[in-house]
């Protein structure tokens, strides 16, 4: 199994690229009946949160997998864990922000995010049965 590492080519791509995607997301669901301040504000604080939760949830999904990897929770455990406690901490984050459509801003990516998590841990899944019918 590789060893997770900070930089790498995917994170170095997808880090800025979720927080531009998310970041407009949230401005334009935010700019319709409120004040453009209003979706500028949402647009940062999840722009700048999907950016590092993004680099955040490939360790996270990799640290619960090996936590579990031997058992039968390897295959959604990971997922449930990381994906669960992003999505509170982006409610709150919004919550603490005051962003008027919250539901429509965290939704999407909430939903994304937890694709993401079932997407890594098959791939960790996928390595290790690899790894162990090479034995």
């Amino acid at each position: 199994m590789k060893k997770q590492t900070l930089l790498n080519k995917s994170n170095i791509i997808s880090v800025p690229g979720a927080g531009l995607l998310w970041g407009t997301w949230a401005y334009f669901s935010n700019i319709q009946g409120h004040p453009t301040e209003v979706a500028l504000k949402a647009a940062i604080t999840q722009g700048v949160y999907s950016s590092v939760m993004t680099l955040y949830m490939v360790f996270s999904v990799y640290f619960f997998w090996t936590k579990t990897k031997h058992t039968r929770l390897a295959k959604i455990w990971p997922t449930i864990l990381t994906a669960g406690h992003t999505g509170c901490l982006l409610v709150l984050a919004h919550t603490l922000n005051h962003t008027p459509n919250i539901l429509r801003t965290v939704c999407p990516p909430i939903a994304v995010t937890t694709l993401f998590c079932l997407f890594l841990t098959a791939q960790y899944n996928k390595a290790e049965q690899t790894i162990t019918r090479d034995l």
